[in-house]
């Protein structure tokens, strides 16, 4: 299993992306998912983009995105939501 940091990756990234084994970490707690843009996808590519910079994951297709695969920093306490 491999976890990928939004915060490490670069601009126009591709990765192999195993969806069974591997999970994309929104590793910033300021990011909302409502700023994450999830482009069209093909039959095995998705695209993420977010503030400028845009990630393909190859082998993941939108519609078997899971909540499994995909993380988000939680806040700091009594920072709320």
């Amino acid at each position: 299993m491999t976890t990928y940091n939004w915060s490490s990756l670069s601009n126009g990234q591709q990765i192999s992306f195993k969806r069974l084994l591997d999970l994309l970490a929104f590793d910033n707690p300021a990011i909302r998912a409502a700023a994450v843009t999830i482009g069209t996808p093909t039959a095995t590519i998705t695209r993420f983009s977010l503030g400028g910079k845009a990630v393909t994951l190859n082998g993941l297709h939108r519609p078997i995105c899971r909540g499994t695969q995909f993380r988000r920093s939680r806040r700091e306490p009594g920072r709320g939501y």
